[in-house]
């Protein structure tokens, strides 16, 4: 039988970019779920559009609690989880990209699968990261290294029955690390994933951070790692190192202002 996916696009202040990705899918004809944290006139007319459920919010239910509405809402085998600052390689289709995925999913029993992420210059952000156990995220940079502990978000095939099984994002993260989470999660309970060396897409980095109030992204990147630490504590150490991170956190906070 053939597998059968969902895109899944949470999406609040960056029009373009959803505009984008819907003009893209164009006749993909991929049942695709966008949240809206923040509805206007021009983004609920995408309602009219085959193939698309759009599910507008009264308050910003924030990345997390998003995703998982847009999980909840899909009936497929698969969900691609999109970031609205995505955009394809030339002649890519999310289609094609689909089938590369899946493919390589299901020949190396994956349970999740992202491709490369690349910057506007083909910089490569990651293959994948560690996350060390002072509270701190190490990219992965070297393509032939596959001991990682979870894979971004941002672009991002998963098996629905799975995500749902293990809870889905924890809602509590509202935004950031909540991928981190997750893999944390599956990891924990023997899933596999990796990243599809062979296949990038394009990603514009904290395209939406950019635009939300200021110690937005610092204060949540604070409190999430307390969060992650209650949540794994044999993964972390309460030391001077976590502390000392912590620290430059809550730094981050007040020198956003």
């Amino acid at each position: 039988m053939k597998a059968t996916v969902t895109i899944i696009i949470p999406t609040m202040l960056n029009d373009s970019g959803l505009f984008y990705l819907v003009e893209k899918l164009g006749s993909d004809k991929i049942s695709t779920v966008i949240i809206d944290n923040q509805p206007n006139a021009k983004k609920r007319q995408l309602s009219r559009k085959p193939n698309i459920t759009y599910l507008p919010q009264t308050k910003n239910l924030g990345f997390a609690a998003a995703v998982n509405l847009g999980a909840k809402a899909a009936k497929t085998d698969w969900l691609l989880i999109l970031n609205d600052d995505i955009e394809l390689q030339p002649k890519q289709s999310f289609s094609q990209i689909f089938s590369q995925l899946i493919n390589y999913a299901q020949k190396s029993k994956l349970t999740a699968v992202s491709p490369v992420l690349v910057n506007k210059q083909g910089r490569v952000e990651n293959y994948g990261y560690r996350v060390l156990p002072y509270g701190k995220v190490e990219l992965n940079l070297d393509p032939k290294n596959t001991n990682i502990d979870g894979l971004t978000a941002a672009y991002l095939l998963i098996r629905r029955d799975i995500f749902l099984k293990v809870g889905g994002f924890d809602k509590r993260f509202f935004a950031y690390l909540e991928d981190v989470d997750l893999f944390l999660t599956l990891k924990e309970q023997k899933y596999r994933f990796a990243i599809h060396p062979k296949l990038s897409v394009i990603h514009n980095h904290l395209t939406t951070s950019s635009k939300l109030k200021r110690g937005f992204k610092e204060w949540h990147d604070f409190k999430n790692w307390i969060l992650l630490k209650t949540k794994h504590q044999t993964k972390f150490k309460l030391s001077y190192n976590f502390t000392l991170e912590r620290f430059k956190n809550l730094f981050g906070i007040f020198k956003s202002f």
